[in-house]
């Protein structure tokens, strides 16, 4: 059934909104202010209406929080309610995801018309983009003669990653799909079989699954498990930074995940907070996913020549410098995660390009000095700018987090 959330401060205007939605077979939610509405930014509706100001809160800043929470798959179109109309406030809602506008007193025929509109055009647009993927997937529709596919997850430089069911198993599954151009190109089909095959090796909870791979028509192919749970980015923008026993989980479970790989000789070199999934939504069982930048210690083709991998707000200097990686690349970029997790913000917030490569690649990351000292001396020994000074392995990391937790 259709869901709709109100959020509006107004007792009379909210009830009556509620009683005309509801009549016309509606789910309807309602909430009084921002803080109230929290439970959408996990749970989204298919479509919001929302006043523009909510008293003591503003109702753009929370489609704002909203937009930054979810991903743009499940971002349900946004009806504003503006008792003034003014051009300042309405470009600045459409700025922050809205999609359509409404000014007070409502026209409850208007009302019911865009709603009609919005979540319609809604539909038609997951359709078209689900058909149009799905198209180009051998098999089209069960890509691989195995995989119906439901929607598209993300997609790269590399590839593409869709939401879809194994039909075989019923289980859903990530879908993730070497670009053609990409998989006529020798070297990338060489690496994604030998990421693909080693991936499958890796046995952890902190690990995304690998449960298939191969090719079909030239298009090479790769199905993990579909984790269901928020990314480490969702999370804090939700709920706020981590802190205690939630912080140390999170690095004994990302030091587990390097572990893993390590011990399949794999490099991930894309750590980052949108790569870091919460299993269930739970701090204690952070996954690693997203193997498209991963190096196989065997894999001996070399990087193009001045070519930067990776996101750069959590790059190592190793790798701004385009030097020779190890497993310790992947520390010190975790430990940048740890400290986004502490705080909600990039170790060097408002810098970009070249300044931010520069910062990273020669100033010490600060963390907030409220950290247990011993989870502050972990964090300080994993991001120094030198790696011979961090740890030697992902076992040496786990040895202190151990005496930590305990």
């Amino acid at each position: 059934m259709t869901t709709i959330a109100v959020l509006e401060d107004t007792a009379s205007l909210r009830e009556l909104l509620c009683e005309i939605l509801a009549s016309r077979g509606y789910t309807v939610t309602a909430y009084e202010n921002a803080e109230e509405a929290e439970p959408l930014l996990q749970e989204p509706p298919d479509l919001l209406i929302s006043d523009i100001r909510l008293g003591n809160d503003n109702g753009i800043d929370f489609v704002e929080r909203m937009r930054h929470a979810l991903d743009e798959a499940r971002m349900p179109p946004v009806l504003l309610l503006s008792a003034l109309g003014s051009e300042e406030d309405l470009l600045r809602g459409f700025d922050a995801g809205a999609d359509e506008y409404l000014t007070k007193p409502v026209s409850m025929g208007e009302l019911l018309a865009k709603c009609t509109l919005l979540l319609a055009r809604a539909d038609k647009r997951r359709a078209a983009q689900t058909d149009s993927d799905s198209a180009r997937l051998p098999g089209g529709r069960t890509a691989f003669g195995r995989y119906r596919t439901t929607g598209k997850l993300g997609s790269g430089a590399f590839g593409a990653v869709y939401d879809t069911q194994d039909v075989q198993s019923g289980a859903r599954v990530a879908l993730k799909v070497l670009h053609a151009l990409r998989g006529n190109e020798l070297q990338h089909r060489q690496r994604f079989l030998r990421e693909s095959y080693t991936l499958s090796l890796v046995d952890s909870a902190h690990v995304v699954r690998i449960l298939d791979y191969g090719e079909q028509e030239g298009r090479l192919y790769a199905a993990l498990e579909f984790v269901e749970g928020p990314t480490l980015t969702q999370h804090v923008a939700r709920t706020g930074p981590l802190a205690g026993s939630d912080l140390v989980s999170l690095l004994v479970g990302g030091a587990k995940a390097l572990q893993a790989i390590s011990k399949q000789g794999l490099l991930h070199r894309d750590l980052k907070p949108d790569n870091i999934l919460f299993r269930e939504g739970d701090p204690a069982q952070p996954v690693l996913i997203d193997f498209g930048l991963a190096k196989s210690k065997s894999d001996h083709m070399l990087t193009q020549e001045g070519t930067l991998l990776g996101t750069p707000a959590y790059m190592s200097p190793e790798q701004i410098a385009a030097d020779e990686l190890d497993g310790r690349s992947d520390q010190f970029s975790l430990g940048l995660i740890l400290r986004y997790a502490a705080t909600g913000e990039p170790a060097f917030k408002g810098l970009s390009g070249v300044q931010l490569l520069s910062a990273l690649a020669t100033r010490r990351v600060t963390f907030p000095d409220t950290l247990q000292p011993a989870l502050l001396q972990c964090l300080q020994r994993m991001t120094q700018l030198e790696a011979s000074l961090r740890y030697p392995s992902p076992e040496a990391l786990l040895r202190d987090l151990e005496a930590l937790a305990e």
